[in-house]
């Protein structure tokens, strides 16, 4: 039905929800709002699916005060979770073993700082040179197994369906200096990735996620400023010593460049 005048608007209720509506309505209204000639104009055609214009009633501030304060009953639930495994290597001893073999690797692992200069990497990283490190170095071959029962308890997390624990596929060290960053990027060919952060100084810089969906958000609005992790476009984590992060190999990531002057130590991983 079209509306008859500009005093009237269409409502798709039917009947039934026509007449929760004023009773809810009736219930938690001002008895001035409630009661009276504009009730009973609503009350006798109910059955209409126009109904007369009511300024307090269906579009002023008394309207707006109703929905604010009486939610409809309503669920919203999450689909599609990008999760974030986040734990504590509480093991000082381990790291400041994995510190000093990083920095001799640095000085030792000629091939390594090569790529890093001819690439731009502002520091060291074995990422292009060495596929060995556990075997090298017991202090890595201790936190390989670690990582091992770390993906593990995430594969589970994640429903994953395999026939064995995801299997360590490669393991790599990474030196920034001050001011020293990694573009955005991701982890082909892997199931699960991740970093364990060896040291990190002060003002070191922080590693940021991307929503994998953004490509596909395009007329979606901007996100308020308190708006939490899940809703937002983009999630930096300052990393602080002795902390493991693990994700998604298709969850896009950069590291932010930093201002500290001491060395950033961590060191990354794939599972497959």
């Amino acid at each position: 039905m079209v509306p008859k005048s500009a005093n009237e608007i269409f409502l798709s209720y039917s009947p039934a929800n026509m007449l929760g509506f004023i009773d809810v309505f009736r219930r938690h209204s001002p008895p001035s709002l409630s009661s009276g000639p504009l009730a009973k104009d609503h009350t006798q055609d109910h059955g209409l699916k126009t109904v007369p214009h009511c300024q307090p009633c269906l579009l002023g501030t008394q309207s707006r005060h109703f929905f604010a304060t009486h939610r409809p009953a309503m669920t919203t639930r999450a689909l599609f979770p990008t999760l974030l495994y986040e734990a504590d290597l509480a093991d000082e001893a381990l790291l400041a073993d994995l510190a000093h073999s990083i920095r001799t690797l640095a000085l030792d692992d000629t091939a390594g700082r090569r790529w890093s200069r001819d690439h731009g990497y502002k520091g060291y990283t074995s990422y292009a040179s060495l596929d060995d490190l556990p075997r090298r170095d017991p202090a890595f071959a201790d936190l390989a197994k670690l990582l091992v029962k770390h993906a593990a308890i995430f594969a589970t997390d994640l429903a994953f369906d395999l026939a064995a624990k995801p299997k360590l596929d490669s393991l790599w060290v990474n030196l920034l200096k001050s001011g020293g960053q990694h573009s955005g990027h991701i982890h082909p060919h892997s199931i699960l990735s991740g970093t364990l952060y060896v040291e990190v100084p002060a003002n070191a810089g922080a590693i940021r996620f991307e929503d994998p969906r953004l490509a596909s958000q395009m007329a979606a609005p901007a996100r308020r400023a308190d708006a939490p992790d899940d809703r937002r476009a983009f999630v930096t984590v300052a990393p602080r010593p002795g902390q493991l992060l693990l994700w998604e190999s298709y969850l896009r990531h950069e590291v932010l460049p930093g201002t500290a002057k001491a060395e950033r130590l961590s060191i990354s991983f794939n599972f497959a």
